[in-house]
Order: C-alpha cells, then structure tokens, then sequence
C-alpha cells in the first residue's frame, strides 16, 4: 500500500505480472517491427492476460480485466479473441508444467539428496547384518613386503572398504606368499586383498592368487592399484577377481561384497 502511496506501482503480483507481460509484449512487437500503435496495443494486450492467466489460473477474468485496463471506460470487441488465445494458452502451459492437466505431462520436483546417502545405506544394511547375525564381511589384506612396500595401498584399501563398514583384517606384512597364504586360511575371511607395489606385482600375483583361491576357495581376491594393460591378462588368469584403487566403482565393490555375503537378495 505505501509502495502504491509514495512511488505510483502496484504492491500485489497483479501489478507485477501485468507489467512484466505487458513489457515482454511490446519487447516482441518491436522485435517483429510492429510500428502502429493499435497492434502494439494489441500485443501488450495478450502479453499482460497470458502472464495474469498464468499467475492466477483465471483465463477468461483475465482476457476481460486486461481489456478494461488498456481502455477504461470502453470495450475493444478486437482485442478480446486474442486475448483469450493468449490467456488460454498461457493457462494450459502452467497447468502442464505443474502437471495439473488431465492426461497431459507432469513435471515432477528434484528433491535434493546428499551424495553419501546410498553409501550411508549400505553401512546401515551392514550394521544390521552384524546385530542381527553377529557376523560381517572379513576382509583380510595379504600385505607383502615391509611396511613402506605395502602401507600406502594397505592404507587406501582399508578406508575403501570400510565405507561399507566391513571388517577389514590388518598386518605388518609377509616375506613370503606362502605365509600370506597360510594366514589368509586362518582367518576365514570372505575377501582378500593383496597389496603391494607395481614393481613387486608381476612376482607376487601369479604366485600368490592361485594360493589364495585354492586356500579360500569362496573368496573374492583383490588386487591393490590398477593393473597396467600389458599385465591384465595375467593378473586376471591368476586368478585376480577385481580391482581397488581410486577410479574403481566403491558403490559398486561393497554391494557385491554384501551380496555374496548374503546381505542383500
């Protein structure tokens, strides 16, 4: 009201929504170089009833306000059929995009999510799986070599898996695969995770993998890092089953842990 008052506007979307339309509309007549006044009239016309009527979901009342508006006192008869055109149109559009038209397209809202939600609903599922069983996903590192030969990888593989909450089995590293072997067998675990250098790989996978599967028959065995594309095959044929390392699908890995865990159908 005060705004009306001391500066001559409009305080309430009426007046906001026919300047806008009626702004937009004369916008498109110069545009298209309509120089008479009466068809500049006419474009403001159905620009101001097409926002009203889209704002107010009120057609007809706004086709016939925008009419007085422009003309007070008098009827333009020829403005009304494209006034209502305008009107009509901008309704059916809003209603669409609210998806309020029968049998037409709805546009539903994108609620916003957290990027760590689904990761969070895996550690739940996993959280459950432990209360109500007393078991979880045994994940046991063969670490070969001295510590700074494994640590950085035994580091990232052991944060990597305990997104998913699983129990991740630690050492101080094994001289020989047959040690590693012997103590991946004792402790049971559902996956295991050689972790080592690239220098050190081409030696220890082909070696150690066999041992492993033949040991835990069951388990899934890791390679820490990504195999180099002349080594794949190899590692593969070893009997590697999947990758960690920071390109590797995390999602992806854990629920498939949970799966053969028979933590999820």
């Amino acid at each position: 009201f005060r705004s009306r008052c001391f500066f001559g506007g409009s305080a309430g979307r009426e007046g906001a929504a026919l300047q806008i339309g009626g702004s937009l509309a004369y916008g498109v007549a110069r545009l298209l170089r309509e120089e008479g006044v009466e068809e500049q009239n006419l474009f403001i016309l159905c620009g101001m009833s097409a926002v009203f009527s889209a704002l107010f979901g009120t057609p007809v009342t706004a086709a016939l306000f925008v009419i007085e508006v422009i003309s007070v006192g008098r009827f333009i008869y020829s403005g009304l059929l494209p006034t209502l055109t305008a009107s009509l149109t901008a309704f059916a559009v809003s209603q669409a995009l609210h998806g309020e038209v029968s049998g037409g397209e709805k546009v539903t809202a994108i609620e916003p999510h957290r990027w760590s939600e689904r990761f969070e609903a895996l550690r739940k599922l996993t959280e459950g799986f432990k209360a109500e069983h007393n078991d979880n996903v045994k994940i046991f590192l063969a670490n070969m070599g001295p510590i700074p030969q494994h640590k950085a990888r035994a580091d990232f593989t052991t944060g990597f898996l305990q997104v998913g909450a699983f129990e991740v089995m630690g050492n101080n590293g094994f001289q020989t695969v047959e040690e590693a072997a012997e103590a991946a067998k004792e402790s049971g675990a559902d996956a295991v995770v050689i972790c080592s250098t690239d220098a050190t790989y081409p030696e220890i996978v082909p070696a150690l993998a066999p041992k492993l599967h033949e040991v835990l028959p069951k388990a899934t065995v890791f390679l820490a890092g990504a195999a180099p594309k002349d080594m794949l095959e190899i590692y593969n044929q070893a009997g590697i089953d999947e990758y960690i390392h920071v390109r590797a699908n995390c999602y992806q890995i854990l629920q498939l842990l949970q799966k053969k865990k028979g933590m999820i159908a």
